[in-house]
């Protein structure tokens, strides 16, 4: 969806591979500082930990998903309101 809107878009599965090890913070926290990357995740500790390295982070709160599927579930099916 993100490529759709125009934004260039890796996962860390294709950049650094499938296997625990090569998902390890530390190298996804070395690859995203080395080629300027904004990083979407949901890992609370390797939130602070990113921001301690004064990275750019996303993430999506649980609340925020609940917000945006209650949002959708009432335009389906209570459209009026």
């Amino acid at each position: 969806i993100l490529e759709d809107k125009g934004w260039i878009v890796e996962t860390v599965s294709k950049k650094l591979g499938v296997t625990q090890e090569n998902r390890d913070d530390t190298k996804i926290l070395l690859y995203a500082e080395k080629e300027s990357r904004v990083v979407i995740t949901e890992d609370k500790k390797f939130i602070k930990r990113l921001r301690g390295k004064e990275m750019t982070v996303f993430t999506v709160e649980d609340f925020e998903k609940a917000n945006i599927i209650h949002k959708k579930l009432q335009e389906k099916f209570n459209p009026d309101t």
